[in-house]
């Protein structure tokens, strides 16, 4: 696998008008508009009211239009380093994929990177959009290889988990999303990414499913520190990828009408409020916290 990394303002420009407009973009990553808007408080402002699709674009153009030429030659900067940085690393990162998501080193497809100005990464299955917007305006660098391989290993799941529905029952739209984010870190933890890993915090799940917790046996546990047993223990067993992903999906399966609850709590609180202090609180006074309750009969 290669990676290479690019800087592109049209798709760049294109992808923050997805973001903000497109509805297919907003069901699937609604949370990057509000994080765009809480990032640029001044497009938001430029946009409101506007309802034609040429007039949004226009604006969108000029805003970001003019960070590109403002930061361009640090944009240089960055993708000259970050280049290096996956150079140097990429055969680890891929021979640890292959160790813990047993993915065969030659279907590994080539990723491009496309630095972006927005303040939220996604991906797709060829290309990452990797925001690079903390170290633009604040200095502070992201752990970019952690987020790579947390982003490669939504990829590679992606492309095994329709074979496993087929094989057991396919999870709804929001399960699939909140299972995939419990995955990547657990994966992330294995020993094998220890000497690879920039940072501590991609080692937890997005905020929505590191506070998930789940009640089995008369024990209450982190959503993310168990399904971490289950990982290692069939690891220890010589599970296969597979394995580990029918076990998860399966249980996933008996959870599923617990996590959309959860699901649409923590999004109506999150969408209202800007203070993390406020909606934490509120989200303790709708019982978000609470654990789900997990049978294994």
């Amino acid at each position: 696998m290669l990676v290479e990394i690019k800087i592109d303002m049209k798709k760049d420009i294109d992808s923050f008008y997805d973001n903000i407009f497109g509805e297919d973009y907003i069901k699937k990553w609604w949370h990057i508009k509000k994080a765009i808007y809480r990032f640029y408080p001044k497009l938001e402002q430029n946009l409101n009211d506007l309802d034609n699709e040429q007039d949004r674009k226009r604006v969108i153009f000029e805003y970001i239009s003019k960070l590109y030429n403002k930061y361009y030659s640090k944009l240089e900067l960055i993708k000259k380093d970050m280049q290096n940085l996956f150079d140097k690393n990429i055969n680890c990162i891929v021979d640890w994929l292959c160790n813990t998501m047993d993915f065969p080193k030659e279907t590994i497809q080539n990723i491009t990177i496309n630095l972006s100005f927005k303040p939220n990464s996604t991906f797709w299955p060829k290309v990452v959009n990797l925001s690079i917007a903390l170290e633009i305006f604040k200095d502070q660098k992201k752990p970019y290889l952690d987020i790579f391989i947390h982003e490669i290993t939504h990829i590679i799941r992606n492309q095994k988990i329709w074979e496993i529905y087929n094989k057991i029952w396919k999870l709804s739209t929001l399960a699939h999303e909140d299972l995939k984010e419990i995955i990547t870190p657990v994966i992330m933890r294995d020993n094998h990414f220890k000497n690879i890993l920039q940072s501590e915090y991609m080692k937890n799940a997005n905020e929505k499913q590191q506070l998930l917790n789940i009640f089995i046996d008369w024990i209450t546990y982190n959503i993310v520190d168990y399904f971490e047993m289950i990982y290692k223990n069939m690891k220890s067993k010589w599970s296969t990828f597979e394995e580990l992903m029918i076990e998860f999906v399966k249980l996933f399966l008996k959870i599923e009408d617990q996590i959309i609850e959860k699901h649409g709590i923590y999004n109506e609180i999150w969408f209202s409020n800007n203070n993390r202090e406020e909606y934490l609180k509120l989200l303790e006074d709708r019982w978000y916290f609470n654990p789900i309750i997990l049978s294994l009969i």
